[in-house]
């Protein structure tokens, strides 16, 4: 009897096991044909009919490299004889791999002329195409801004979960002037120093306190302790001995130029956001600090590829809100004439005023003339796209950075 039962256990474990392979097998098959062919929902008929020329020329691209690769590859394995039964193969891939991706083709040709309607009613009534969701929605700005900083926050959160504390939590030292000063404990990494450098120094940079005179001092003191925490030998100097005229580092580099070039002109700030530069600086300082955490926690190869994807997706989130807080602020630039009393060339004097004040800065005519005139050409393109559909002209300000 209990060997029957024990029998009986292991011969359903032996099914789940071949059900769950099926299973596997079968979700892997139709991640497959996703990859192969265009099968998301078409926007409309113009999405439909590129999304089916798409499925139609995959379909013929795999069926001939099935034709050519099935044969050697049975070649290789098998001989003559795997030459023949590959080239069976690839004959009947190279006949139904492209009618499937005819079928497909016309299939997402009539889901896009069926979504037609569907989609001139959407943009009449303001909607937008969400190409993650695949469905039109009503776009609202402040929504998507506490979605995308909520978010950020948390992957932000996630990633320091992996930080290395760096060193013994009983390192001493005879100064702390220079950690103070950028705000991290005398055991931070040198990943964790550098991203403290940035923060700071944007902080205190002489163009964002035009009113401090004490703020270029600062910015010189933080290059200073930068440079000496982030070098290996002058660290150490620095923790054994503290501040002395031998441990000084010789500054290479302007610094009050090197931000500007990085970071941009506070005055302008709010048209631009921070430079891309900026942020693949950040970005590459943080996959850098993480890769050095992984290393000293032993993380393994599969947590290390999580953290490198949860920075890439992290670096995209940021752009989004970058866009997002530009769009913010045009919005509320323009909402001063829009939904109050004061007058057009009221108006148009103050964006002259701001103007001009944005050329006394850094780089400052460079901005100006390259914003205005980035500004002009799509606010140009979408009118007129819009008066080429026949459609109200309504502006959606987040529009012009996407």
């Amino acid at each position: 009897m209990s060997s029957d039962l024990s029998k009986n256990d292991t011969t359903t474990s032996d099914a789940l096991t071949e059900s769950e392979r099926a299973a596997e097998f079968d979700q892997q098959g139709k991640e497959t044909f996703d990859m192969l062919f265009s099968t998301r929902k078409p926007k409309n008929a113009t999405a439909g009919l590129s999304s089916g020329l798409k499925s139609i020329g995959k379909g013929f691209a795999a069926g001939t490299a099935a034709l050519i690769a099935a044969p050697v590859a049975g070649a290789r394995e098998s001989g003559a004889g795997g030459f023949v039964k590959g080239l069976g193969v690839g004959i009947v891939s190279a006949v139904a791999l492209p009618a499937v991706g005819i079928g497909v083709g016309a299939y997402q040709l009539g889901r896009g002329v069926a979504n037609a309607g569907e989609a001139k009613k959407a943009v009449k009534e303001g909607k937008t195409w969400d190409e993650t969701k695949r469905e039109w929605i009503f776009y609202l700005l402040d929504k998507e801004m506490a979605e995308v900083s909520e978010e950020i926050d948390r992957l932000e959160r996630e990633s320091g979960q992996f930080s290395s504390t760096g060193g013994s939590s009983n390192k001493k030292v005879k100064d702390m002037q220079y950690y103070v000063l950028l705000g991290v404990s005398a055991t931070a990494t040198p990943g964790e120093i550098k991203k403290a450098y940035y923060k700071e120094a944007r902080k205190c940079h002489p163009d964002k306190n035009p009113d401090n005179p004490d703020a270029a001092a600062k910015f010189q003191e933080l290059g200073k302790a930068y440079q000496t925490l982030s070098d290996a030998q002058l660290r150490a100097a620095y923790d054994r001995d503290g501040i002395s005229e031998d441990s000084q580092p010789d500054l290479q580099i302007d610094a009050k130029v090197f931000f500007n070039v990085m970071f941009g002109s506070s005055l302008v700030h709010p048209y631009i956001g921070e430079l891309w530069i900026s942020s693949a600086a950040d970005s590459a300082l943080k996959t850098s600090s993480m890769q050095q955490a992984s290393e000293d926690v032993g993380v393994d190869a599969n947590l290390s590829k999580i953290l490198d994807e949860s920075n890439s997706k992290l670096a995209t989130l940021k752009q989004t809100q970058r866009c997002c807080e530009i769009a913010i602020h045009l919005k509320s630039r323009i909402s001063e004439f829009y939904n109050s009393e004061i007058g057009e060339a009221s108006f148009r004097q103050s964006l002259r005023e701001e103007a001009e004040t944005i050329t006394k800065g850094a780089y400052g005519a460079v901005y100006v003339t390259t914003v205005g005139s980035s500004l002009k050409l799509e606010c140009e393109e979408y009118i007129g796209l819009q008066k080429a559909l026949s459609l109200d002209v309504s502006l959606h300000y987040y529009s012009l950075f996407y």
